[in-house]
């Protein structure tokens, strides 16, 4: 008997806030991780994983869940912030953050404790030691 496991979200927040595990015993994981300007979701999706999975196991049924066709537009998101440890340790470091401006998708800044400034773009807030984002 074949089985499949699987993880999968079923209904896309407004907001998806993505985590790295960064602390391993103590010990920060100090690797920069590519993160995109833009994400979809649809693939990790409930009804794009059933489908995929229904044509591997070659299953002729159609299906009936009412989510499946999912609009890539429902589970597209921009990234809009960053938030960034500088340190080698949980005790030992400080946090800032990106973000994204109100008044312009184009424009970033870096808040850095009393310090925000402007930067040229998004450019400025991607490869970043990144502890979490929020897209």
């Amino acid at each position: 008997m074949n089985a499949l496991k699987s993880t999968s979200v079923d209904t896309a927040p407004r907001i998806l806030i993505a985590d790295f595990v960064r602390y391993n015993l103590g010990q920060k994981n100090q690797e920069i991780i590519d993160y995109p300007k833009q994400f979809t979701l649809k693939k990790y999706m409930s009804s794009e994983i059933d489908a995929v999975n229904q044509r591997k196991i070659n299953i002729n049924k159609k299906a009936t869940n009412t989510k499946e066709n999912i609009s890539e537009a429902n589970t597209m998101y921009d990234l809009f912030g960053v938030i960034v440890h500088s340190g080698s340790s949980r005790s030992f470091g400080h946090y800032y953050s990106y973000c994204r401006g109100f008044e312009s998708e184009n424009q970033w800044y870096k808040c850095n404790d009393e310090s925000v400034s402007k930067l040229n773009g998004i450019d400025g807030a991607l490869g970043k030691q990144a502890y979490i984002l929020f897209y």
